[in-house]
């Protein structure tokens, strides 16, 4: 295994300087790979336990809810599933979830994005960038996020497009709740369906109780965590750096889109309608389209 890893390495080397990639870039796959190693090393990757594949189906939705069940009842709505609706969280645990490791600087979703997703930190930091109007003045907040954290609840509850940015810190993995399937899990079992209801119309009065009487409004990260980031000094040279280059990735958006408007003096357009099109139209449209999937929990936002 070692003369293995050994090999490996010297041709992953070799490729990337025969490719001419960057160092910058060639620093962090390698930093990737060596990190993806040491903790499958660590830890055994469920791919490497053949046997597992002989479960039967009940069985490995059993093992799978004691695995991620830990990690997902942190937020209060799975801790009542797990107690309330069994079923429907062992459902949720073999079907809706999936690890994903992201390297340093990666991005895990940009602002404006569709959420499909709901995020948990298992391990590493994320780093979170959003302009907040305070005071009618555009203010840039950037934190740290560490692990035991989660964000982009409301893709559980609303059809909802992210209002920041954020990357991995460090090398970090994650669990991640695909919205669709919860809201699949969840609808089929009564008992579950009744506590995602409760949930969802609990979280839209949340959402807007800080829409009317919170200076920031509903963002990507909870609330009580924004509040704490914001009065902590949280300017580390790491965070400085991310924060930059988020800055400068803006400015270059920015152009492209001047350089755009310049050439019909319009703005975007939807090429099948012929209209103009505002992001609340393009919201309004998506929410149309998805007006089934959206209210699955009766919500229709």
């Amino acid at each position: 295994l070692t003369r293995y890893n050994t090999s490996q390495n010297f041709l992953l080397k070799k490729f990337l300087k025969e490719n001419s990639v960057s160092r910058n870039l060639s620093t962090r796959i390698l930093r990737y790979v060596d990190y993806v190693l040491e903790l499958r090393h660590k830890k055994t990757h469920h791919s490497k336990v053949h046997y597992l594949q002989l479960l039967s189906g009940p069985l490995h939705w059993e093992l799978q809810r004691e695995i991620h069940s830990r990690t997902l009842n942190i937020h209060p709505v799975f801790a009542s599933y797990s107690s309330a609706a069994s079923p429907a969280i062992s459902q949720i645990c073999a079907t809706a979830l999936s690890n994903i490791i992201y390297a340093k600087k990666d991005r895990v979703f940009h602002q404006s994005k569709e959420a499909k997703e709901m995020y948990f930190l298992v391990s590493g930091a994320f780093v979170y960038h959003v302009k907040a109007v305070i005071n009618m003045r555009e203010i840039p907040i950037t934190m740290k996020l560490d692990q035991s954290t989660y964000v982009c609840e409301a893709a559980l509850w609303l059809i909802w497009r992210t209002r920041g940015e954020m990357r991995a810190l460090a090398e970090s993995d994650a669990l991640v709740v695909n919205s669709k399937k919860f809201r699949e899990a969840s609808m089929a079992y009564p008992a579950a369906a009744t506590l995602g209801r409760a949930a969802a119309h609990s979280f839209y009065d949340h959402a807007m109780d800080l829409m009317l009487n919170s200076e920031i409004g509903l963002t990507d990260v909870p609330a009580e965590v924004l509040t704490s980031s914001r009065e902590d000094d949280m300017q580390t040279g790491e965070i400085l750096e991310i924060q930059r280059e988020l800055q400068h990735a803006e400015l270059q958006e920015a152009k492209v889109e001047m350089e755009w408007k310049s050439d019909d003096g319009h703005g975007s357009r939807d090429p099948t309608q012929g209209v103009s099109c505002s992001p609340a139209r393009i919201e309004l449209q998506a929410s149309e389209q998805r007006s089934d999937e959206g209210g699955a929990l009766g919500l229709s936002v």
